[in-house]
């Protein structure tokens, strides 16, 4: 791998959740292993800890679409962007540490992608992870950690370990990349105690606007 390398705080040191034989749960699972990164080092997820926000996200799953419907084709983007709200919020209460979440490629236009990922390397080095639905090649949900100058980084619960850059773009109807990461559904994760700001080439972004999700 290349020696210059930016990662997010914990995604070395920690192992990533693995979803197993569930491959239509990599919405759920994506979800905990971005929260899992948020709370290190100060909160390790107990078994029972983890064990709850499973149970939470199962149950908000089956009330939403029926977990039935997940099993046989997983979610779509607006039913994972309420997952990922409902489990946050869970984790927020039960831990005591703040996680918020952004959305900072609604401002960027789909056919820019250079532009789009200049912004998940300028919240990667704020130190946020990137909650991404990848279409194309993987269609799966997993989370981006760090970047390299050829690869983004993985933190992943099908075990995916990183892409080439020059394979991600976004969904775009005049896309051909591999992999195209969904705009309207990319969450930034963040704890406002631990932000970090560098100066970024494309400028800030992340407006940090209240969590959005039209009806």
């Amino acid at each position: 791998m290349p020696a210059k390398m930016i990662i997010v705080p914990g995604a070395i040191e920690l192992k990533p959740y693995r979803q197993g034989d569930a491959s239509s749960l990599c919405g759920l699972y994506s979800t905990l292993n971005a929260i899992q990164l948020l709370l290190y080092p100060d909160v390790r997820l107990t078994r029972k800890q983890l064990q709850q926000l499973v149970v939470e996200g199962i149950e908000f799953l089956d009330t939403a679409i029926s977990i039935a419907t997940v099993f046989r084709g997983g979610m779509d983007e607006r039913t994972w962007m309420r997952l990922g709200r409902r489990l946050i919020d869970h984790s927020n209460a039960m831990t005591g540490i703040r996680i918020r979440r952004t959305f900072p490629l609604r401002k960027v236009s789909s056919a820019h992608a250079v532009k789009a990922l200049n912004v998940i390397r300028c919240g990667l080095r704020k130190g946020r992870p990137m909650l991404v639905s990848l279409f194309g090649g993987y269609d799966h949900y997993t989370v981006i950690v760090g970047y390299t100058q050829t690869r983004f980084i993985l933190f992943d619960s099908s075990g995916f370990r990183w892409v080439s850059a020059t394979s991600v773009g976004m969904v775009h109807e005049c896309s051909t990349s591999l992999h195209r990461i969904g705009a309207f559904s990319a969450m930034a994760l963040s704890r406002k105690d631990r932000e970090r700001w560098p100066q970024c080439p494309t400028g800030d972004l992340f407006d940090d606007r209240p969590d959005f999700l039209p009806p």
